[in-house]
């Protein structure tokens, strides 16, 4: 019973023993089964315990009860990228001392994992990712399938793209109902050069994207679709022109425009595989120009525009 749980809990933390939270209302027989749930007890009891205890018992059940709907919605922020309420959210759980006992710790700490890898803290998701990994209980289900997810975007992050998609392939999503990761899938496929699988996972994605109208994650997989069909000798490289810059007047629109400076790098790409160095050297300043100077990603369209500009019109080259 959850109020056994939740008087356990807070009476560990006080340094209380079952003997002094009982003295005057119970035995300690029956403190130790109200903890284990062994027993039926007088709600006077519980009142008292609790009062004992400085806790209002009525207000730890409704967040105990609230704990998987508060999970749901943390993951759901995550897939949506709703950052502000992403932080919230985490800000709650840092708050709430139950989710230590409650039934939905494990799927937390792996929420919390994907967590940090969103705000590209690797090494703290894979100590996370660690602990389960050395872990001997036997996650429910749906955390089964979730710790894959988590460790196939861990491995996806590392490069370790056969890994990844022997990880992911093994999620049953039946058990797991969260189509997103479809989308990493098509990533791993896409890197290990398997471009028909790759092609078919990101159309699962696509779909689901668009049910749930995840505007920014269509974004995403619209452009690694593109991605692929760069590599189509028989698609329109016009067409593929087009593509692109209606999914940057989306980025406009959706204010993001760290998917903007991929999308510019992307389509400079394309012109620099034709040799329109012109077109390409200016379309890798323009993602430049949106990137911390200090990344790897903007080394990399900075490469870019120098070659467009060696191969092409020197007048393109500034100093930096």
């Amino acid at each position: 019973m959850n109020e056994g749980k939740i008087i356990k809990f807070y009476r560990e933390q006080s340094g209380m023993t079952q003997e002094q939270l009982g003295k005057g209302v119970c035995s300690v027989t029956h403190i130790s089964k109200i903890e284990l749930g062994q027993t039926h007890y007088s709600p006077e009891i519980i009142t008292l315990v609790s009062k004992r205890l400085n806790i209002n018992i009525k207000e730890e059940i409704n967040a105990f009860k609230k704990t998987k709907q508060g999970l749901d919605q943390w993951l759901n922020a995550m897939i949506m990228e709703r950052k502000q309420e992403v932080e919230t959210i985490k800000s709650e759980f840092e708050n709430n001392n139950i989710i230590e006992i409650s039934e939905y710790h494990s799927f937390y700490k792996l929420l919390l994992a994907r967590y940090y890898l969103l705000n590209e803290k690797h090494d703290v998701a894979c100590d996370i990712i660690r602990i389960f990994k050395k872990g001997d209980k036997e996650l429910p289900p749906y955390e089964s399938n979730l710790y894959k997810h988590v460790l196939g975007i861990l491995l996806l992050k590392n490069q370790e793209y056969q890994q990844a998609i022997e990880t992911l392939k093994s999620i049953n999503n039946d058990t797991y109902k969260n189509p997103e990761y479809f989308y990493h899938l098509a990533i791993a496929y896409e890197a290990n050069d398997a471009k028909h699988m790759a092609y078919s996972c990101a159309k699962e994605a696509l779909r689901y994207f668009k049910e749930t109208s995840n505007f920014l994650r269509i974004i995403d997989v619209e452009m690694l679709i593109l991605i692929l069909k760069s590599h189509d000798k028989h698609h329109d490289f016009n067409d593929r022109c087009r593509k692109y810059e209606a999914l940057i007047q989306s980025c406009e629109l959706c204010h993001t425009s760290a998917r903007k400076a991929v999308m510019l790098h992307n389509m400079a790409f394309e012109y620099f595989v034709i040799k329109y160095y012109e077109t390409a050297g200016k379309l890798y300043k323009q993602s430049m120009d949106l990137k911390d100077k200090k990344s790897g990603k903007y080394l990399l369209s900075l490469e870019g525009y120098i070659q467009s500009c060696l191969k092409g019109s020197k007048h393109l080259l500034v100093s930096y």
